[in-house]
């Protein structure tokens, strides 16, 4: 029996670095959809709290261990995030909230990396908190 064989190319897929992601998240530019997704079996709200807890604690400002928030305060939810313009260019990420010492923050997490990719006090900014955080991200 005579048979044709050929040879498909593996698509290559473009993954994003810590700092592209970054910028997809923070460019104004940028048509972002957000598609929030159900908690479950697949996208564990347990284990992101965990992860969140974990990444809070290596900023040493957050002071984590003595202050930090118990695993049911941090409400996060799941999200694909698309770039209409580049689907390619898409994420999953948790997003939401926290309280550390009565000041609420603002986070988002990167579910791929596990790092934290936003973290800002609402309706402020610390600059401590910033530069410590611009080492953690440095930090593999």
């Amino acid at each position: 029996m005579d048979m044709n064989v050929f040879q498909m190319d593996k698509l290559e897929k473009h993954t994003l670095t810590i700092e592209e992601k970054m910028k997809l998240l923070t460019d104004g530019n940028a048509n972002l959809k957000h598609i929030e997704l159900k908690t479950g079996d697949r996208f564990s709200l347990y284990e992101a709290r965990r992860q969140c807890f974990r990444e809070l604690s290596k900023i040493p400002v957050l002071e984590i261990s003595i202050y930090g928030p118990i695993l049911r305060e941090i409400d996060i939810t799941p999200y694909l995030l698309i770039d209409s313009e580049t689907p390619s260019s898409s994420m999953l990420i948790w997003k939401g909230s926290l309280t550390i010492k009565d000041i609420k923050y603002q986070i988002t997490l990167e579910e791929e990396s596990g790092k934290i990719l936003f973290i800002q006090p609402t309706g402020g900014k610390d600059d401590t908190l910033e530069m410590q955080w611009e080492k953690y991200l440095k930090n593999p």
